[in-house]
């Protein structure tokens, strides 16, 4: 349990630094528990650390449909040392597809991913930043046993993206619809606020953009069949939570245009009278 540790530290902050940062303080209570869990054990980290989980995001236009990724941030809080880790850890798509032809055959299946740390977004200056100063994040301080579990289901996501078996779907099933899940499923519905919109609402630019608007004027049954023609027949064998085998494939799924999990309503700056560092 203890791999967290060897994630690269992407910054070492300050309590004032990183209080200004999350719009938190460091020192707060846990959520579900009396008292700020310098007493408990967390899985894998020395005594006196105490791990706060960051759902971070980021978006190069409003509603846009590939220009949004969301990922994992763990706050390492040293009590003793009064510092900050800050390590990151996100799923990709690699090689990521280049050219219009590429891009539409691979909307529609299912390719393996991989898990990269540190995420390469904390590095993207063309992108608006969720979790960074005006623009909050999720923010979740986790108990012992949610810390444990879930830092198991990512390294489970690691190991299987090494083994060809971590699934990837622009459209259903793409970095922030799985974050998203899986974030909701340890933590709860209630301290994950719903992110999904309706499809249609999406609002793409350039060749994809185009496409999109195409599709949207269909008939759904008859955008499917779009779907079908660009190969969403194609299978993938992926591994589920508890190392269960399963097939997927876009086709699979009846109703691909109902949602999609997407960052934008995070995106809303709030204003510094109602910063609780004022």
């Amino acid at each position: 349990d203890d791999w967290i540790n060897f994630l690269p530290t992407q910054e070492r902050l300050t309590y004032q630094e990183a209080e200004k940062r999350y719009k938190i303080k460091m020192e707060s209570k846990l959520d579900s528990l009396e008292g700020d869990g310098s007493s408990l054990n967390y899985s894998g980290l020395p005594s006196g650390v105490v791990p706060i989980y960051v759902l971070r995001a980021t978006q190069k236009e409003e509603l846009h449909f590939f220009g949004t990724h969301a990922f994992n941030e763990f706050l390492l809080v040293n009590k003793n040392k009064q510092i900050v880790e800050v390590k990151s850890i996100g799923q990709f798509l690699y090689p990521f597809p280049c050219g219009y032809l590429e891009t539409l055959l691979t909307l529609t299946k299912f390719t393996n991913s991989y898990m990269y740390s540190p995420d390469e977004n904390i590095f993207n200056a063309d992108r608006q930043h969720a979790g960074d100063y005006e623009i909050p994040a999720i923010i979740v301080r986790v108990n012992p046993i949610e810390w444990r579990e879930f830092t198991r289901s990512i390294k489970k996501d690691v190991l299987n993206g090494w083994k060809g078996k971590l699934g990837f779907n622009i459209i259903v099933a793409q970095c922030t619809t799985n974050i998203w899940n899986k974030a909701r499923h340890h933590f709860g519905v209630g301290r994950i606020p719903d992110l999904r919109l309706r499809f249609w609402r999406l609002n793409p630019t350039d060749s994809i953009g185009k496409f999109y608007r195409f599709m949207k004027s269909l008939p759904e049954r008859v955008a499917i069949f779009v779907l079908f023609l660009l190969g969403s027949s194609r299978k993938m064998e992926i591994v589920k939570k508890y190392g269960e085998k399963k097939t997927v494939s876009l086709w699979y799924n009846k109703q691909p245009f109902k949602w999609n999990v997407h960052p934008a309503g995070l995106f809303n700056k709030i204003s510094p009278e109602n910063s609780f560092l004022q």
